[in-house]
């Protein structure tokens, strides 16, 4: 399968098996490296080499990650791998609402995971710095109503946030950096199912008239 330069799109079921907290994590480290070996994956993502075989395997089935050559290290030669496309995403045409929503709830359980895991790992290192002088971190937790033109606005500033690590991703030198932004709408799970009192009374049943 030839490699696409920007993006493409990949059927739900395909990015499903992709949003697992393993394998998002070496997709990432593919589209960083680019063309790499195993060990190249498993020095970007801290995990053993041999545990990533399989799911490289699940996500070439997938027609995510591509086979692309081999590579000769003195008597050992290494498989090569690359990302299909530079951006990948979900193709939703046909796709029933349920199951665009089982995606977004998958792929953002599956972000939050890989930050928990990456300041977890930065804090038993020691590696936050979070004083004013020299911070190297940063969060936001925000709630706000937004009208439709202005969550149109948010979004080209998460498209400026990417634009940037997409130029750290060229970069060979500085500190590697993971950004998770999910804006989402808020539906308070005290409401789920609840039906407005009119709407109540206008599906309601009539009582059957006693016969005299």
């Amino acid at each position: 399968m030839p490699r696409s330069r920007t993006s493409a799109l990949c059927s739900p079921a395909a990015w499903i098996t992709m949003m697992s907290p393993v394998r998002s994590e070496i997709a990432q480290a593919v589209t960083l490296l680019g063309t790499c070996s195993v060990a190249d994956i498993a020095a970007v993502t801290n995990r053993p080499a041999d545990t990533l075989y399989v799911h490289l395997e699940k996500l070439r089935h997938a027609g995510i990650v591509i086979e692309a050559g081999v590579r000769h290290r003195g008597r050992h030669r290494e498989a090569l791998y690359a990302m299909r496309a530079a951006d990948v995403q979900p193709d939703f045409r046909g796709a029933s609402i349920a199951l665009e929503n089982q995606v977004g709830h998958r792929t953002a359980s599956t972000l939050l995971r890989a930050m928990e895991r990456t300041v977890r790992d930065a804090a038993a290192a020691r590696a936050l710095v979070t004083r004013p002088e020299g911070r190297n971190i940063s969060m936001s937790y925000e709630l706000g109503r937004l009208s439709p033109a202005m969550f149109q606005k948010l979004r080209r500033h998460v498209g400026a946030i990417k634009a940037l690590m997409d130029q750290g991703k060229r970069r060979r030198t500085g500190t590697l950096y993971l950004t998770v932004t999910i804006a989402c709408p808020v539906v308070r799970r005290r409401g789920a199912g609840r039906t407005e009192p009119g709407a109540a009374r206008a599906t309601r049943r009539p009582r059957a008239r006693p016969r005299a």
